[in-house]
């Protein structure tokens, strides 16, 4: 009996360190379906104050695929030098707005990967202090074309519970949340 116990130990350990080895030698195929996706930031571009304020969150997230539903949302700023268009035809354009506030906020986007069928935009929003005025805060950011692309996701400050979801479905744009 204790020549048959004494074995399947040994049978135990001599699988769990194939299973081991194994896996140090088979790349995390999560890994291996990302890929970061260059991006480009426009600080040429304002929200538009014709817009009705969304108080009810302190972040509004936005999805663009022409230029016509981009200008709904944001304009150029007024400067001597013309404004780079985000040019539509090769690029995706994203906005993020911060609800109207008397602090300085700064938001970022830190890096966008693609996972299979979905873009995800990591999205980073520092509160700092109050400022003696009111400002709505906002960034707004391209990049290109994907035609795998299904969807975009917003993370923001790492809360993926959270996330807000763009579903692309042929020329027309779903949120989801």
């Amino acid at each position: 009996m204790m020549n048959c116990m004494h074995l399947n130990l040994a049978s135990m350990k001599n699988l769990l360190h194939s299973t081991l080895f194994i896996a140090f030698l088979v790349p995390d195929l999560s890994l291996a379906q990302k890929m970061s996706i260059p991006f480009k930031k426009h600080e040429s571009y304002f929200f538009s104050n014709s817009i009705g304020s969304d108080d009810k969150a302190d972040l509004r997230y936005m999805f663009f695929k022409s230029q016509s539903e981009f200008e709904k949302y944001f304009h150029p700023a007024a400067t001597n030098k013309p404004v780079p268009l985000i040019g539509f035809s090769a690029n995706y354009a994203g906005g993020i707005v911060y609800r109207e506030t008397d602090r300085q906020v700064d938001i970022s986007v830190d890096k966008l990967e693609q996972h299979e069928g979905e873009v995800v935009v990591y999205v980073s929003v520092k509160i700092g202090k109050e400022i003696s005025y009111r400002i709505r805060p906002s960034y707004v950011f391209s990049w290109p074309v994907s035609r795998s692309a299904r969807s975009i996701r917003f993370i923001t400050n790492g809360e993926k519970l959270n996330a807000t979801v763009f579903r692309i479905a042929g020329g027309r744009t779903r949120k989801r949340e």
